[in-house]
């Protein structure tokens, strides 16, 4: 680091805790930006490996020209004087063939521009088309930021926190270990993926100039959550050099998140959260193999707890491939490999569900029974887990009745449940189909309709069509047991007719005894029925393995909770 690191010192952060919310006045030599920023943004530009070439800098000056020019008015054009002209870059910016001493000339110039908030901005646009992937491009827009004003902090307050994380690049967190702080529901933070660096996160939370949260203060609380929660993470390698910084941030109103709130005051939006864990097992050869190979790869997300769009803070890395009859035992040594998804869950405390992503093969998969740390406990006896499609997960052609069918679930479930008793479906006199009880809670809302017999099959795909408005089945079949005739109609139920959620015993036993269980722990909604299984098998811990509670597949497809950038080759970081 050059000359600016000494200027930015742990004393110079402490000096300012007493005058944090008093912003920056003009440098000591008159000049628009606070003391010793022209040096900092010189170095910044250093950092471009580009530009220690001649006519790279060259290059630049002509980006700048034209990136100004769009925002310029033309000489002699409406509204202007005689004297009026275009930026010049390349004619104002003295050339030198030292890199540095160039680009310390450019600086000079920006600065002493009539308008140097608008040359910074060409610089900005300049470099994000000359080196939009270079690991220095977010550190100088920060400091353009900062310097224009765009930042919710005052500019003497942005540089100083800017140079504090620079100096401390070799220790900064990883981008898993950042995403798990990102204020979730922020301003600037809806495209961010998970695999943001700092200064690239810094940058979304920065730059406010689409509007933001109203008051000048408002404006602030985002990018402070986020910096103190960042500072305060006793896990991270830079927690140590971070102090002064951290005392810093407590005078500005950022601290880390607690109980009650984020540090700005206003309630945490993590607390209307839930983490999502979907598991995801696809072949890795032949499926029809009977002991096929598979391999494993997964990412946690954030959800409201009233449903919506998934937010991903993680991908976790795949697994190497492994037999069909080694699923649960390396699936579990996987999962317990996987420490910052541990991390996370701990910090989520109960707001958690885990989904598998099986393909039609595995559907039947009691997937409850994996176990993710030392204590080997299934999971299911912690967490809702539920199966999900993978096929269907996949495909986006899909989604128009899925989504129809999901929206009654999520409605009033008296409205969606109007032909779960009759038409048939509820009607089992000589039929075979499991008669629902009358009485009007959720749980009577499941249709179970029959399926044996030679028209079963065609009876399951018109009662679906004559009521668009049925979101859960019920199997009085297990699904690993349903005939090739009636496993199509079952498969059709799911791609056609968008039928998000089934239930099912695994084992051959009477269903009316699994909806006997559910009923000791009756959901107020269909909404809660993941929650429902979850008490279910929690109280069924101690029974043998052919209870009815003990046996119990939920397949939960949310097509809300689906993660479209999921089979996208992750990026790699600058």
């Amino acid at each position: 680091m050059g000359s600016v690191e000494g200027k930015w010192t742990a004393k110079r952060l402490l000096a300012k805790v007493g005058r944090a919310g008093d912003g920056a006045g003009p440098g000591a030599d008159g000049g628009p930006w606070p003391v010793g920023a022209a040096e900092l943004l010189g170095e910044l530009l250093e950092d471009f490996p580009q530009l220690s070439r001649h006519g790279d800098r060259l290059d630049l000056l002509q980006r700048m020209d034209e990136a100004a020019e769009r925002h310029e008015p033309r000489p002699y054009g409406p509204g202007t004087g005689r004297g009026a002209r275009r930026a010049r870059f390349r004619l104002d910016v003295r050339e030198e063939f030292v890199a540095r001493a160039h680009l310390r000339n450019l600086v000079g110039a920006i600065e002493n521009r009539p308008d140097p908030d608008a040359a910074l901005d060409a610089l900005r646009a300049a470099l994000r088309g000359q080196a939009p992937y270079d690991k220095a491009l977010p550190w100088l827009e920060l400091a353009v930021l900062g310097l224009t004003g765009t930042a919710p902090l005052a500019p003497d307050t942005s540089l100083t926190v800017l140079t504090a994380l620079r100096a401390d690049t070799p220790f900064l967190p990883s981008p898993a270990q950042l995403a798990r702080h990102v204020p979730h529901g922020a301003p600037g933070t809806a495209l961010l993926t998970g695999r943001e660096t700092l200064p690239e996160i810094l940058v979304r939370l920065s730059d406010l100039r689409g509007g933001g949260l109203s008051g000048d203060a408002g404006r602030a609380v985002p990018l402070l959550s986020f910096l103190g929660s960042v500072t305060a993470d006793t896990d991270l390698a830079a927690y140590a050099r971070w102090a002064a910084l951290r005392e810093l941030l407590g005078a500005l109103g950022g601290g880390r998140v607690g109980d009650s709130g984020t540090a700005g005051g206003t309630e945490s939006p993590e607390a209307a959260d839930r983490l999502i864990v979907q598991i995801r097992v696809e072949a890795a050869g032949p499926e029809h193999v009977e002991d096929g190979s598979y391999e494993l790869r997964g990412a946690y997300y954030r959800q409201a707890v009233h449903g919506g769009p998934l937010r991903r803070v993680a991908a976790l890395p795949p697994s190497e491939p492994f037999r069909r009859s080694e699923l649960t035992g390396a699936g579990s040594a996987r999962m317990s490999a996987w420490t910052e998804l541990a991390r996370e869950v701990r910090g989520a405390g109960g707001g958690v569900r885990v989904e598998f992503l099986l393909p039609e093969a595995l559907l039947g998969y009691s997937a409850e029974l994996w176990s993710a740390g030392p204590t080997r406990t299934p999971l299911g006896r912690h967490h809702p887990v539920v199966v999900r499609s993978l096929e269907r997960y996949t495909d986006s052609w899909v989604i128009g009745a899925w989504r129809q069918r999901w929206q009654h679930l999520r409605q009033d479930p008296r409205r969606a449940a109007a032909g779960a008793h009759g038409g048939g479906d509820g009607d089992t006199a000589g039929t075979g189909a499991l008669e629902t009880d009358p009485a009007d809670d959720a749980l009577g809302r499941i249709s179970w309709p029959r399926l044996h017999g030679q028209s079963a099959a065609d009876e399951l795909t018109e009662s679906l069509v004559r009521q668009p408005e049925l979101a859960c089945l019920g199997l009085t079949v297990p699904y690993d047991r349903l005939s090739a005739h009636l496993l199509a109609a079952v498969k059709d139920a799911l791609y056609t007719e968008g039928v998000p959620v089934m239930l099912w015993r695994r084992d051959p036993g009477d269903p009316r005894e699994l909806v006997t269980a559910l009923r000791a722990h009756p959901p107020a909604r269909l909404l809660d029925l993941p929650e429902t299984v979850h008490r279910c098998r929690k109280h069924g811990r101690t029974a043998g393995a052919d209870d009815v509670r003990n046996n119990i597949t939920l397949l939960w497809d949310d097509p809300d909770s689906v993660d479209a950038d999921q089979d996208t080759p992750y990026a790699g970081m600058a």
